[in-house]
């Protein structure tokens, strides 16, 4: 990468190595005390304190930003100890292969090279991450793939089920989130969007920019598994039609139906099976990933003396808690009410 986006993505990696613990070495012979620090900032003569302007930040953004230190840091160490070296050059190059990742994910493999850096900030943009995150990020799941070698393994029945999947019919939608606290706040910004997608006639993703709710393209298939409502609900759609709010786990979502794409009875699976295997290692990988994750951080012992980080994060821990066990739970009995 070069240019402005490679400057970040070098701060970025600056950062989180300074975060992660690559080290500040001093000099032994330093023993004068420290400067006091100068202000943040100077607003028409008035000084913009250091300490209460880091502890506005850590109120506003410093739960986020500990998610993500303490899923790297539990990640770095499964790898110590599974014998994965987590710095140097053999590890950058699996960080770039997520960075590549992300970019197929979107569609921009056939970018060229010089407009790559361009077509990922818009994709963080679009997304609401930061580099420093997003790097963050890709060191996490570079990591947590080096951990899944050995553990994925790919049935032939899980084979033909992708490529009935891949070659049946598809729904082609573009999903936006809606993730407000309280129902009748989901229910205005549904109306919003719906007024101007609808009435308006503006493009979903322009709406959901303008509105910053996060929109995806996705292509879901007609036996898809997954999310059955969100499923049903696309291929009830017209093509350029707009759904009713779906809820899914807290979350609404509005799904734009862009076109569905019809079966390919022409394609034999004998043709396309090394192609649909590697889709489905793919995909169990990423699972296997998501599922690892979650038990490192379960088994790890985490102390936060920050008073209001450790508030948020005892909340965000007891509702993580309250999810699994509702996930164990037989279909016939009632979830278990989150901890308080």
């Amino acid at each position: 990468m070069s240019g402005k986006m490679m400057k970040r993505f070098v701060v970025a990696s600056a950062i989180a190595a300074s975060v992660f613990g690559a080290g500040y070495r001093a000099g032994a012979q330093a023993t004068s005390q420290p400067a006091p620090a100068k202000p943040i900032a100077v607003i028409n003569g008035h000084e913009i304190n250091n300490d209460r302007f880091n502890a506005l930040l850590m109120q506003v953004c410093g739960l986020r930003v500990f998610e993500e230190v303490l899923n790297w840091t539990v990640v770095q160490q499964a790898c110590n100890l599974a014998g994965y070296q987590t710095e140097g050059d053999d590890f950058n190059k699996l960080v770039q292969a997520e960075y590549q990742h992300v970019l197929d994910t979107f569609g921009a493999n056939g970018v060229s090279e010089a407009d790559r850096p361009k077509v990922l900030q818009a994709i963080l943009q679009r997304q609401g991450v930061s580099p420093v995150e997003f790097q963050m990020t890709m060191q996490q799941q570079a990591g947590l793939r080096a951990l899944s070698k050995g553990h994925i393994d790919v049935t032939e029945e899980e084979i033909k089920q992708q490529f009935d999947s891949d070659y049946g019919d598809i729904a082609e939608v573009r999903i936006i989130a809606i993730r407000d606290a309280s129902p009748k706040d989901a229910f205005v910004t549904a109306s919003k969007v719906r007024e101007q997608v609808e009435k308006e006639k503006k493009d979903p993703s322009d709406v959901a920019r303008d509105m910053k709710l996060p929109i995806n393209p996705v292509k879901i298939p007609k036996n898809a598994d997954n999310y059955k409502e969100i499923r049903d609900t696309a291929f009830q759609l017209r093509p350029g039609q707009l759904s009713a709010s779906v809820l899914q786990n807290g979350v609404n979502y509005l799904i734009f139906l862009d076109k569905i794409d019809p079966a390919q009875t022409n394609v034999k699976l004998d043709s396309v099976k090394d192609k649909v295997k590697l889709e489905v290692m793919n995909a169990k990988q990423e699972a296997w990933m998501r599922s690892q994750l979650n038990y490192l951080r379960s088994q790890a012992r985490v102390d936060v003396n920050d008073p209001v980080l450790a508030q948020e994060f005892a909340a965000v821990a007891a509702q993580i808690r309250a999810n699994q066990a509702a996930a164990t739970q037989p279909a016939t009995q009632p979830a278990p009410a989150p901890a308080k």
